[in-house]
């Protein structure tokens, strides 16, 4: 019986490993290579993905930073119209409030008592009480809108002396940003030099008088 030679056997089977290990890499070659292609191609639209909304983002803080430009300048404005609103508007602060009052005589009484500035229904176009930011408690202020501007200059021009050092105060009604001027000025300037007039604050520094315009003033 003729044997086989184990030398041959071992040189096939290496040859058949050799074989099967080139076969693997050549597949894994491939499969290596299908990959990154799809990878690079991904890549490229992740990129290109990127790049448009970057470009996007881009037109998007332009358009915020103009819009953000176009509001600041209009602020004045709406400031000015809002102001222009309460061109008429005067505020009490510290008149006494008692329960079930009718507002309007609460006003008529204290006009001709305190002030010497005759009014009647007829010129008072609206009056309530409201809860004012500058006190937490007491008596509300007394907010009033006559039919008249004539009426209001004569209100805040009348000789206030008959109610010093009480804790009645008349006022321009303001806008919260000039209201918050006012009360800057004041700070800075002290309150008997400071005070508004239509809707404008008004410092005077020894023999000037200044209007301050905006908080850039006030430095």
């Amino acid at each position: 019986m003729a044997t086989r030679s184990r030398t041959g056997n071992n040189t096939s089977g290496c040859e058949s490993t050799n074989n099967t290990e080139r076969l693997i890499t050549k597949v894994c070659a491939t499969f290596t290579s299908q990959l990154e292609e799809k990878f690079d191609v991904e890549f490229e639209k992740i990129n290109d993905r990127h790049s448009e909304m970057s470009r996007a983002l881009g037109t998007l803080r332009s358009d915020c930073t103009g819009n953000t430009k176009k509001i600041q300048n209009l602020e004045p404005r709406v400031d000015h119209l809002e102001q222009l609103q309460k061109r008429r508007s005067v505020r009490i602060l510290g008149l006494t409030e008692s329960e079930n009052e009718n507002p309007v005589e609460t006003l008529i009484d204290f006009l001709d008592q305190y002030l010497n500035v005759s009014c009647e229904i007829r010129d008072v176009n609206a009056v309530f009480r409201v809860k004012g930011t500058e006190r937490n408690s007491g008596p509300r202020v007394l907010l009033l809108i006559f039919t008249r501007l004539l009426l209001k200059q004569s209100v805040m021009s009348a000789n206030k002396a008959m109610f010093k050092g009480s804790n009645i105060l008349v006022y321009e009604d303001l806008t919260k940003e000039v209201y918050q001027l006012l009360r800057l000025t004041k700070k800075k300037y002290g309150p008997r030099n400071v005070w508004s007039s239509s809707g404008k604050v008004f410092v005077k520094s020894g023999d000037t008088k200044k209007c301050i315009s905006s908080r850039d003033d006030i430095m």
